[in-house]
């Protein structure tokens, strides 16, 4: 019998992982030009989530002597807050951000450079973290579920994950409060809430809780969604809207651990 001339072929595996290489090393160019510009200014949604991220340290059952890895570290700039509860290592594609986290945070912490075409963005294959902090970097990844897999054989086993990214529910409203500014990371995809909690069940995580920080919404006459935050905190109020109003955050914080 005759072997057809062309035979289907099945499709080759999907690596999720490399993907995510090839879409970091893609996005270098456009974060070096963005820490360069920045520098060392912070904004007030950075204050907000590094705050969110230190109290939910603070919750954890971390051991004495703790490891931690911050995992895109951008320009090293919460290192100071990090360190206050464990021994720190920065993690990023970027080369001017690790440049710059050395000169203004190298006190505080150890600043490698990821290297894209190594298992484990180059760390060695020993090293497994107590915790990871992942703050503004998922969003930006081309196969999230990959990307989560990949954080877990970091961490220790029962190790914690705490993760901050925009709150995908918020995204229109955001924009809308935006619309003038033009501007797009070179991959942005908010994820909502289930989403972002079925990718960590799949990637192998039990999260321990998660709220929100910020608001993506302003009440008539006010100028910017800043104002509202600043209005909720001085009336006491944070807290219980964080907790509360997950919809109509700007930024999801999860903490997740590791199942071992």
């Amino acid at each position: 019998m005759p072997t057809p001339a062309s035979d289907p072929q099945p499709a080759p595996p999907h690596d999720g992982g490399a993907a995510n290489r090839r879409a970091a090393l893609g996005t270098v160019d456009y974060y070096d030009a963005l820490w360069r510009e920045l520098g060392a200014t912070l904004e007030h949604d950075d204050l907000l989530r590094v705050e969110a991220i230190g109290a939910a340290l603070a919750g954890l059952p971390l051991p004495s002597g703790a490891t931690l890895l911050d995992l895109g570290c951008g320009r090293g700039w919460m290192a100071p807050e990090l360190a206050r509860f464990a021994r720190v290592t920065g993690l990023d594609f970027a080369p001017q951000g690790i440049a710059q986290a050395r000169r203004d945070h190298g006190a505080h912490g150890e600043f490698l450079l990821a290297a894209a075409d190594a298992p484990r963005w180059g760390l060695p294959p020993t090293a497994r973290f107590d915790a990871v902090v992942c703050s503004e970097v998922i969003e930006h990844v081309a196969d999230p579920v990959a990307f989560l897999t990949e954080v877990a054989d970091l961490l220790a086993p029962s190790g914690w994950l705490v993760l901050t990214t925009p709150n995908g529910a918020a995204r229109a409203r955001y924009h809308a409060l935006h619309a003038d500014e033009h501007w797009q990371q070179p991959i942005e995809r908010w994820l909502t809430r289930p989403e972002l909690r079925e990718s960590l069940a799949t990637a192998g995580f039990a999260v321990a809780r998660d709220h929100g920080v910020g608001f993506a919404w302003r009440l008539p006459g006010l100028r910017g969604y800043r104002l509202v935050d600043r209005m909720v905190r001085g009336l006491g109020l944070y807290p219980a809207v964080c907790r509360g109003l997950r919809a109509w955050a700007l930024y999801q914080v999860v903490v997740a651990q590791r199942r071992a």
